[in-house]
């Protein structure tokens, strides 16, 4: 077993992914259908601008005085082949119409199944977010308190200008990821980003003192 086969990707992910995959297959489908039908209906509409071409160079030439015997049996010819065509381009227009819906239809999907995809990742996130935010509150804690413990055998002054820029520097790291946090929750429709619980490393420095003096 290598190192990609021991990575675990969360279940839902793994399920969202599926259904992009299989929207996609789907909308590539009814791409393809969509176009053979605007080909066909195409080529109708083609045939019958080429029937009213012929008419109206038949047209055109009895005007100039050039009329022969077989226009007529033409003409009515042309009638026909332009009345069936069209017809046929009545059922291919209203066939390429139904695809075309299914088709939106189908893109709709892609658009559902991708912001499924994402609202399950960003759930993950904002899961992964809150344990190492968890983590980090609980070493940083642990840190201020050995500081804290190490400064109380020094002078209080001297040991204000040591602790004071690393537990505002640990107050920023925190904060940064509570607003990842907040930026997350803001995309899934969560409200339950502002994470400060009781004995937060945020509670902590508003009471922290060193020499009587707040951090």
């Amino acid at each position: 077993m290598n190192a990609i086969d021991m990575i675990t990707i969360d279940p839902s992910i793994v399920s969202a992914a599926e259904k992009l995959v299989r929207a996609e297959g789907k909308l590539s489908e009814h791409r393809a259908v969509t176009a053979k039908a605007r080909e066909a209906a195409n080529g109708i509409r083609a045939r019958i601008a080429d029937l009213d071409a012929k008419r109206a160079a038949i047209g055109a030439r009895r005007q100039n005085g050039d009329v022969r015997d077989g226009d007529a049996g033409e003409l009515d010819l042309i009638v026909l082949d332009r009345e069936g065509l069209a017809e046929l381009g009545r059922e291919a227009n209203a066939l390429l119409a139904a695809k075309e819906k299914e088709e939106a239809a189908a893109a709709a999907a892609v658009r559902d199944a991708h912001a499924g995809l994402q609202y399950a990742e960003d759930q993950a996130a904002l899961a992964a977010l809150k344990e190492h935010l968890d983590a980090l509150n609980g070493r940083a804690k642990e840190t201020l308190a050995q500081m804290a413990e190490v400064a109380g055998r020094i002078d209080g002054h001297a040991a204000l200008a040591v602790i004071k820029p690393a537990a505002d520097r640990a107050g920023e790291v925190l904060q940064h990821t509570v607003d990842l946090m907040a930026a997350t929750g803001r995309r899934i429709g969560s409200h339950n980003f502002n994470w400060e619980p009781a004995g937060s490393l945020m509670e902590v420095l508003r009471r922290a003192t060193i020499a009587g003096r707040p951090l």
